[in-house]
């Protein structure tokens, strides 16, 4: 399973466990499950979409417009923007 956090300058809009992270890369959208190798990417504006673990699967996504992505040992870190 993969741990996911999702930072903007206001604070934390997201910190647990996901089963799938999406994202707006600026090469492209892109996917993101366990065991994914290591890589960065820069973000453009879209949606984060994520897929929570629970009795029933739950979809939450961020409307961002832009920002960095880190993904590491099953850990993924992203700083984003957002509109005010």
């Amino acid at each position: 399973m993969l741990t996911a956090e999702i930072i903007s300058p206001e604070g934390i809009l997201f910190s647990g466990k996901v089963l799938f992270f999406s994202a707006p890369g600026t090469e492209g959208s892109f996917g993101i499950l366990n065991n994914h190798v290591p890589f960065c990417s820069a973000l453009k504006d879209g949606m984060i979409s994520l897929e929570i673990p629970g009795i029933k699967t739950e979809k939450r996504d961020f409307k961002i417009t832009g920002g960095f992505v880190q993904v590491y040992a099953n850990n993924i870190t992203a700083l984003v923007e957002m509109e005010n």
